[in-house]
């Protein structure tokens, strides 16, 4: 019992921080001016990724433990994945962004 536990916390862990640099990169992305259409479908796909770290959220504790183990650790690794993926590519957005006041490529 002790180890589902853990493991569900751990979903809660990850989730949190995914969803909170998601949210930073979809903002990041939203608020480019004259982006290139690719950052613009990349945009889309944050939005998509951060609705389904809403919706990951949001399943209570003790339904993980029903999933197993398996699929908490799978779970766990994507989330974790997904969140330094975005920390990456946030920071290169700062890099093409930090000279500009409105927002746009420099």
């Amino acid at each position: 019992m002790a180890d589902t536990v853990s493991l569900d916390l751990g979903i809660a862990g990850v989730v949190g921080p995914a969803l909170h640099v998601s949210r930073l990169l979809l903002n990041d992305l939203r608020d480019m001016k004259d982006a290139p259409k690719n950052i613009q479908v990349l945009s889309g796909s944050i939005d998509s990724l951060t609705r389904a770290l809403t919706s990951v959220e949001s399943i209570p504790d003790g339904e993980w433990a029903s999933l197993g183990p398996s699929v908490i650790e799978d779970a766990e690794s994507t989330i974790s994945q997904s969140t330094a993926t975005c920390q990456r590519f946030n920071e290169v957005i700062q890099g093409w962004t930090h000279r500009s006041q409105d927002g746009s490529l420099s």
